[in-house]
C-alpha cells in the first residue's frame, strides 16, 4: 500500500543496490504496481528502466509509463514523453506532440518545459503565436533558466536590430 516505498526498492532492484542480487524483473513487476496505483514517480522510474533496451518496442512501453504519469502528475512524466517526441525515439513522435507535453511541464516546471517549448517554437518544428515564444522564455528565464535568459536576449536584440532598419 506504500507506493513510495515500492517505488524505492523497485529502483533498488532496478540498480542492484541495498538487495542481493539486480533483478529488473522484480524492479519492474513493483515499479508498474506503484504506477498503476497512481504514484506518478513510479511510471517515470518504470519508463526510465525500460528505456534502457533501447528496442522498439521498449521505447513505446516507456512512452506508455511516461504517459501515465503524465496524466497523474504533469511535473512527472510529461518532459520525459515530451523529449521522446522531440527525439523522435518511437514511431509516434511528433514535434507538435513534443510541443503539447513540454507546455503541459511549462505549467508546472517553467524552467524546463517553457525553454523545451519555446526551443521547438523558434527552431521551426511547430507553429508560435504572436510573442509566444518570447513568453516561454521569458517564463523560463524568471525561474532561474540561464540559456532562456541567454535566448530572449538574442531574441530581443534581433527584433531590436529588425525595427531599426
Amino acid at each position: 500500500k506504500n507506493h513510495r516505498a515500492c517505488t524505492l526498492l523497485g529502483t533498488a532492484h532496478a540498480e542492484g543496490k541495498g538487495v542481493e542480487d539486480k533483478d529488473p524483473e522484480m524492479a519492474q513487476t513493483l515499479l508498474s504496481t506503484s504506477c498503476d496505483a497512481k504514484y506518478a514517480d513510479a511510471c517515470v522510474a518504470g519508463g526510465n528502466l525500460t528505456m534502457e533496451s533501447k528496442r522498439k518496442a521498449d521505447i513505446v512501453q516507456a512512452a506508455a509509463f511516461y504517459l501515465q504519469g503524465c496524466e497523474i502528475d504533469p511535473r512527472v512524466g510529461c518532459y520525459e514523453l515530451a523529449s521522446l517526441h522531440a527525439e523522435g525515439k518511437f514511431p509516434d513522435a511528433t514535434d507538435a506532440s513534443a510541443s503539447e507535453f513540454f507546455q503541459k511541464t511549462c505549467n508546472m516546471d517553467p524552467t524546463r518545459g517553457c525553454y523545451e517549448a519555446a526551443k521547438l517554437m523558434e527552431d521551426g518544428k511547430v507553429e508560435a503565436r504572436e510573442g509566444q515564444i518570447e513568453s516561454l522564455y521569458n517564463t523560463a528565464c524568471e525561474h532561474g533558466h540561464t540559456e532562456a535568459c541567454a535566448r530572449r536576449q538574442i531574441d530581443l536584440s534581433d527584433r531590436d536590430k529588425k525595427n531599426k532598419k
